[in-house]
């Protein structure tokens, strides 16, 4: 997953892993929206300063605006975080944000092995008998 640059150099705002633009504000991370409209996030941040608005403590996303999966087999989920995700072991494993699913599509390739490999060599053994 590749973050992207900032539009300005004067930009007040970071590309937060989560797929938001975010600032740090008292110690703690604050999301004023999503990398795919810079401009939009930055209105945020100004109504902010101005006292109009308030910051999320959370990455912003809409709810029940996931996006479909690029293809039909894709591997992942749209996770209401705005990552793609895929529950491994049990535990739930975030790959990159909605707006690269290629990156998040790469990133769960060169990890599937590791945490998977116990399981499938597991299941294996139990199918077949030891000769």
């Amino acid at each position: 997953m590749t973050k992207p640059l900032k539009p300005t150099p004067d930009f007040p705002l970071f590309a937060h892993v989560a797929g938001q633009w975010a600032k740090k504000i008292g110690g703690k991370t604050y999301y004023f929206g999503a990398w795919a409209d810079p401009q939009a996030a930055l209105d945020r941040y100004i109504a902010y300063l101005r006292g109009n608005g308030k910051p999320d403590k959370q990455p912003i996303v809409s709810r029940g605006r996931r996006p479909a999966k690029p293809y039909p087999d894709y591997p992942l989920y749209a996770h209401s975080n705005g990552q793609w995700a895929k529950k491994i072991a049990g535990r739930v494993h975030y790959f990159g944000p909605w707006s690269d699913p290629q990156a998040a599509l790469q990133r769960w390739l060169a990890t599937e092995d590791p945490m998977t490999t116990t399981v499938y060599v597991s299941m294996d053994a139990r199918l077949s008998p030891q000769q």
